[in-house]
């Protein structure tokens, strides 16, 4: 049975993703995303006519939107038990990184990228559906004046900035030690911070449903003969 034969716009987000996930950012050419997706220059000109920003644009979007909301599920899922909450979003997201590490190196290094060019309006409107979310669960879990009038950016700092900073180290082999073995102790510190600024009791991590902590060393990105990407 034959294969579905794929559009010129599915030729060319593939090929796109390749150019930029092996060349990187300055390297990657309309040219080469063309040549890579055997399409002619009138059909490249068609699909992305803002060039390599514009189809980078287009997978950054579709990265995020497939890739974040499992990180974020967590915060409904727990209601009222922060600290729950907070560990499982933690850990959701670094097993995330861990599992699609390829994705992850692109999605950040595209949102790097176009955060520098005309494009950045695509990077800030994602970013702030995320800190939508996050202020919104904030102030219905903690229900506090003071943690209600801190910006989104700010939470979205304080509970995933450390984690997201490890898992960028990790992927760009500065970090040895695969993000999931700090998960814990960046959740608990994030959780300090927070019920710090709205005056919480100590906090307490065990949540429904616990689960045995894996204490496997994780599998690193390297080990598996990936590339890097960054």
């Amino acid at each position: 049975m034959a294969l579905p034969r794929r559009t010129t716009r599915e030729l060319l987000l593939g090929a796109a993703q390749e150019e930029f996930s092996e060349r990187g950012w300055e390297q990657a050419t309309g040219v080469g995303i063309r040549k890579r997706a055997r399409v002619s220059h009138g059909s490249w000109a068609h699909f992305s006519p803002g060039g390599k920003c514009q189809i980078a644009a287009e997978i950054y979007t579709a990265l995020h939107n497939k890739l974040w909301p499992e990180c974020l599920n967590a915060l409904e899922a727990y209601g009222g038990n922060q600290p729950a909450a907070i560990k499982d979003t933690v850990q959701r997201l670094v097993a995330a990184v861990e599992r699609d590490h390829m994705l992850f190196r692109l999605l950040f290094l595209l949102e790097r990228a176009l955060f520098q060019t005309e494009k950045r309006s695509v990077v800030d409107d994602l970013r702030t559906t995320i800190h939508a979310r996050l202020a919104a669960w904030a102030t219905t879990a903690f229900s506090c004046d003071v943690l209600r009038s801190l910006p989104g950016p700010v939470i979205h700092a304080v509970t995933l900035g450390p984690a997201l900073a490890v898992c960028g180290d990790w992927l760009n082999e500065e970090l040895e030690d695969a993000p999931n073995t700090w998960a814990e102790c960046l959740a608990e510190g994030a959780f300090a911070v927070l019920a710090a600024l709205s005056g919480s009791a100590e906090p307490d991590f065990s949540g429904p449903n616990r689960r045995a902590k894996n204490r496997t060393k994780p599998r690193r990105a390297r080990d598996e003969g990936q590339p890097s990407m960054l």
